[in-house]
């Protein structure tokens, strides 16, 4: 950690906050936590380093109501991997994914306490009977980054066909098959806020929602159909205008990415002026950042726990429900 800048520790906030942080998987969690603000601002640089049963016609009912803050400072968090930076959904591979879906990009469902899909980027949804047709209502005045406009029905379109026809993403068959009409579905910008989705042969609906949420591996986001156009999809993947409470502003392989807060975020302007993902493979080395106040939040080993929570003011925060499953064949 010789080249960890020390230009945090005249700032640090009262209480440092360490935040235990479980990637969600169909089983996650959305719940969300933040720390107190520090005071720096500098730009970084480089850190060496169950399902249920389907039921028929679910409707989501309560839309996320925006928060707006006063961000200040940078919030600093230490990854072992975060890979060259890569957004554009025919690009994006893990571990990539699970860190673009935490900060850049926002899923179309978010999971709830009791794990059922609830409203993210869908304010709210319909599935026929036979599970054939599915209506998707699209929340209004979502704002792409990069002064990209609104989103729309045309870019949820495009960007669940380009994660299907890149075959980078863990469930690009699956999204291939609803989203690219290969087996005979259809997918239509009925308006600028609604979208359908008829495919050939029923669909349970917890194969859809695995993918549409928000954070975790597996998870997926909407990007700018018209920065791509304009563009390309390559140059776009380094750039990405997506819908995030933090859009991309510079970063360098195997060292660490910066974002800064989307102010006026139509779901919650982040308390930081900027989030820095740290790329620090070595777990002693993140673990002497969060000892000397160079790190606000690191992804630790659970054996790390007992030497983390010595720190003076450290704060282990957990959430029910959360956890990882998966089968193999």
């Amino acid at each position: 950690m010789s080249r960890l800048r020390p230009r945090l520790i005249k700032h640090l906030p009262k209480a440092i906050v360490l935040l235990f942080v479980a990637l969600l998987f169909a089983c996650g969690s959305s719940a969300t936590a933040t720390t107190a603000a520090q005071q720096s601002t500098s730009v970084p640089t480089a850190v060496p380093g169950t399902t249920s049963q389907p039921t028929a016609m679910p409707e989501a009912t309560v839309a996320p109501t925006a928060v707006v803050v006063k961000n200040a400072g940078t919030l600093n968090i230490g990854q072992k991997e975060t890979g060259l930076f890569e957004a554009h959904p025919r690009f994006v591979s893990s571990p990539r994914i699970q860190f673009t879906a935490s900060s850049v990009g926002e899923g179309l469902v978010a999971i709830q306490p009791d794990l059922s899909p609830g409203p993210a980027l869908a304010k709210s949804w319909s599935i026929s009977p036979d599970f054939l047709t599915w209506t998707i209502n699209l929340q209004e005045g979502v704002q792409l980054h990069k002064g990209y406009g609104e989103m729309t029905a045309e870019d949820v379109i495009y960007s669940y066909q380009q994660f299907g026809e890149g075959a980078l993403h863990a469930r690009a068959g699956v999204i291939n098959r609803f989203w690219s009409g290969i087996e005979g579905a259809t997918q239509e910008a009925v308006d600028d806020y609604t979208v359908k989705v008829t495919a050939p042969t029923p669909w349970v609906p917890v194969q859809i929602f695995e993918y549409m949420r928000n954070l975790g591996g597996s998870s997926t986001w909407v990007v700018s159909k018209k920065q791509s156009d304009e563009i390309g999809a390559e140059a776009a993947s380094k750039d990405i205008a997506a819908t995030g409470p933090w859009q991309i502003e510079d970063f360098s392989s195997g060292e660490f990415w910066r974002m800064s807060a989307v102010q006026d975020h139509w779901r919650q302007t982040p308390y930081f002026d900027e989030l820095v993902y740290w790329s620090i493979p070595e777990e002693s080395a993140r673990l002497a950042g969060f000892q000397t106040g160079k790190l606000d939040n690191f992804d630790m080993a659970f054996d790390t726990i007992p030497v983390a929570e010595k720190v003076a003011n450290a704060k282990l925060v957990s959430w029910a429900n959360s956890g990882q499953a998966g089968l193999n064949i």
